[in-house]
């Protein structure tokens, strides 16, 4: 996330991981993330991009709940999802 794009969403900060996609019955839609969302902390991680986004989830098990910080648009929230097991991609 850099600073133009940041500007350009209008999101309060210009560090995280932005959510590009959200499918409805995947754990993120579930739990009501959206598509433009900037997740900017997992549980107690500081999350700056993909890389820590990744790494935060990696102590995480599918079927675990975290508590993921994000910003929409200026607006700050919190939700827990309840993580789901990575799909092989074809």
């Amino acid at each position: 996330m850099s600073p133009t794009s940041a500007a350009q969403g209008n999101l309060a900060v210009d560090q995280g991981a932005l959510i590009v996609t959200v499918t409805p019955n995947d754990p993120a839609g579930t739990a009501g993330l959206q598509a433009g969302d900037l997740i900017v902390q997992v549980d107690t991680k500081p999350v700056t991009g993909a890389q820590a986004l990744s790494d935060a989830l990696l102590s995480k098990n599918p079927g675990d709940t975290a508590a993921v910080t994000v910003y929409r648009g200026k607006q700050q929230m919190t939700v827990n999802v309840k993580l789901g097991e990575l799909q092989a991609g074809g």
